[in-house]
């Protein structure tokens, strides 16, 4: 990928890396479908747990069968509330009692507010693949950066076509974006406020020689040789 961001003026504004137009140029506009299976969505799950932990745990006690959140927070709730009781009845003072049992309600609430919010957030998709190497397609890209959506690490979320007519879809966490990517995932910011989601990118992508095994270990079977933005698309729809 280019070293340098290239602005085209006028009524679209458009921001790509140099090189787009010659590498967009002949490439496929779909990929084969490759369906995922139950062991490969196991692994990206427990990639997950790896490498954010605590949002692994939110789905898991909330999203993965039973909430169980629900039961554990009514249960603080009673002991607390029957510990100031028996306080109160011990010692007779139960403006003790009284304020304690606000102050309990409170406390528990917010905390099950703050570390849940409002939105849980599930598994992200398995990732597909290995792909045949050395292929390049057009795809969107959305870049996410670390803290959205309570995710601990930055995000590329990539939807490719396939030939089936269904979408390949893959989310991929990462430690750091790439210098020229991060670049871009902060000059969308301001659009990525105002609109409440990542704007979309078109990308080339270039298929990598990579093994199942890699893929489950966190490796991205595709990688971005090259980028534009139109400013006026805001999703993917």
């Amino acid at each position: 990928m280019g070293s340098n961001i290239s602005a085209v003026s006028g009524d679209v504004i458009l921001i790509q890396s140099p090189n787009y137009e010659e590498a967009a140029r002949g490439v496929a506009t779909t990929l084969s479908a490759l369906d995922t299976s139950p062991a490969e969505r196991a692994a990206r799950i427990e990639l997950w747990r790896k490498q954010e932990w605590h949002g692994w745990f939110r789905w898991w006690l909330c999203a993965r069968g039973t909430d169980w959140s629900k039961p554990i927070w009514i249960g603080l709730l009673v002991i607390g509330f029957s510990g100031l009781v028996l306080y109160g009845m011990w010692t007779g003072r139960w403006f003790v009692t009284a304020g304690g049992v606000v102050a309990w309600f409170t406390v528990v609430n917010l905390s099950f507010f703050t570390y849940f919010g409002l939105s849980l957030p599930g598994p992200p998709p398995a990732v597909p693949g290995p792909f045949t190497p050395a292929q390049r397609v057009l795809a969107t890209m959305q870049l996410y950066p670390a803290g959205y959506n309570r995710r601990k690490l930055p995000r590329v979320r990539l939807v490719v076509p396939s030939n089936s007519g269904a979408e390949i879809v893959m989310e991929l966490a990462v430690a750091k974006l790439d210098s020229e990517l991060h670049a871009l995932m902060e000059q969308q910011q301001q659009m990525r406020i105002q609109s409440g989601d990542a704007p979309v990118t078109q990308v080339v992508l270039e298929t990598l020689p990579i093994s199942r095994a890699e893929i489950d270990g966190g490796a991205a079977p595709v990688r971005v040789v090259a980028w534009s933005w139109d400013e006026t698309r805001r999703s993917v729809n």
